[in-house]
């Protein structure tokens, strides 16, 4: 019996390292680019997108049928002379999405847009549409004129399976990333 244990410990072990290992080697920065901010009147319009969000790892989790969140966190920030910049504008955008693999199509919510869901039979353009935020609308306080920092970033949330799997599949962790805070000044 003290064999068998020894031989589960390890092979445990292995399976362990060789998924941080293939995580590890999988992972590529995740970046925002083609930042752009426009301004009409009081109100400012962000568009952007995420670089290498989907991994290999990723995009196996999401066709194994798990759901998966992508946030994307605007913040707007007033630039003041003689004291620290002031938070005037912050939100959180999600986007979700699931696989069906009996109809082999693909569910996205963007809740900001519609609670309904919309389908999508194409990968290239569910990866589009997961990663991509064009012309998101921040009405600013009248009372903000002046410098302002625009931020936004991206992050993956952490993926919880069911039935405690994630207790087992603690590893799953690795997959989360978060991505640098991309900024713009504008002025109001």
């Amino acid at each position: 019996m003290s064999l068998n244990f020894k031989k589960f410990n390890i092979f445990i072990l292995f399976l362990i390292v060789f998924s941080f290992f293939s995580v590890s080697l999988s992972a590529q920065e995740t970046k925002i680019t083609n930042f752009i901010v426009n301004k009409k009147e009081n109100k400012i319009f962000i568009s952007f997108s995420t670089e290498n969000a989907f991994s290999k790892s990723i995009t196996n989790l999401i066709q194994s049928g798990t759901p998966v969140t992508f946030s994307f966190d605007i913040k707007v920030e007033k630039q003041r002379r003689f004291f620290p910049n002031k938070t005037i504008y912050k939100k959180e955008i999600i986007h979700k999405i699931k696989y069906s693999s009996l109809t082999k199509t693909f569910f996205i919510i963007k809740p900001y847009i519609s609670e309904e869901p919309y389908v999508i039979n194409s990968k290239t353009r569910v990866k589009s549409e997961m990663t991509t935020i064009t012309d998101f609308e921040v009405e600013l306080p009248l009372k903000s004129k002046g410098n302002h920092l625009v931020y936004a970033r991206a992050r993956l949330q952490e993926v919880i399976l069911p039935f405690y799997m994630h207790k087992v599949f603690f590893f799953l962790s690795a997959w989360d990333f978060k991505t640098d805070w991309a900024n713009q000044n504008i002025e109001i």
